[in-house]
């Protein structure tokens, strides 16, 4: 339970680095290239850290907030890395913040829903 919680922590840390990437404007020392590697860096690290967090869930899964969270953030990283390979493409730039936007619709729902738990038991 412990390992849960810190490791869910631990992804809402990397997610708010990564979700810096919209206030870019504001980190002129880091330039565009290393802005966007920062955030590509920060999103791998969430991916890496929910994937810890889900540890031995993946083999059952069931229909949950904190699955279809995870399910948004493998879109979100799937389109982010194919929109990173080919910077032109406005279908992917819309398909990657969609799914970003639905991914934190279902990380707020599920840390809601945790947090009942928590307080049920």
């Amino acid at each position: 339970m412990l390992f849960d919680v810190l490791t869910g922590i631990l992804s809402a840390v990397f997610l708010a680095l990564s979700l810096l990437y919209p206030l870019r404007r504001r980190w002129k020392r880091l330039g565009k290239a290393g802005r966007l590697t920062f955030h590509c860096i920060a999103g791998c690290l969430l991916l890496l850290a929910t994937l810890i967090h889900v540890n031995v869930k993946l083999a059952a899964p069931g229909f949950s907030f904190g699955f279809a969270a995870f399910a948004a953030l493998l879109l979100t990283a799937v389109t982010g890395v194919l929109k990173r390979r080919n910077m032109k493409n406005k279908p992917l730039y819309y398909a990657h913040v969609l799914f970003v936007v639905l991914f934190i619709v279902a990380f707020l729902l599920h840390v809601a829903q945790q947090i009942i738990n928590l307080l049920i038991m």
